[in-house]
């Protein structure tokens, strides 16, 4: 089970994701946050990963990349656990690892 919550402030679509992720719901999720990355010209992502088991590897972040890449923004991906460092910081090595959703609007001049 997955849970998102999505919230817009300041041109930073702030998304968190609570729970256990793998290759079988891990596809549904991607559509929808492409979707409105997309649909929305959202130039900010930031994937709060606080509360998230990555169960395998998923395209979610990769995807969600190239999303906002095509809409020449950038991606932030905050509350890494060592766990998911390990993961995270290996592979997505194009995108600011942060410590919390607030140094986001701090990066980007916003607050």
């Amino acid at each position: 089970m997955l849970d998102i919550n999505f919230e817009f402030i300041k041109g930073i679509l702030f998304v968190r994701l609570d729970g256990k992720i793998n290759f079988s719901n891990s596809d549904n999720i991607e559509k929808n946050i492409t979707s409105i990355v997309s649909n929305g010209g959202i130039k900010y992502l930031v994937l709060n990963v606080n509360n998230l088991v990555i169960e395998e590897r998923v395209s979610l972040f990769d995807n969600c990349y190239e999303c906002i890449k095509e809409n020449k923004g950038k991606m932030f991906i905050c509350g890494l656990k060592s766990n998911l460092d390990k993961v995270i910081s290996q592979d997505y090595k194009y995108c600011d690892k942060i410590n919390s959703e607030l140094l986001a609007l701090k990066v980007l001049n916003l607050c």
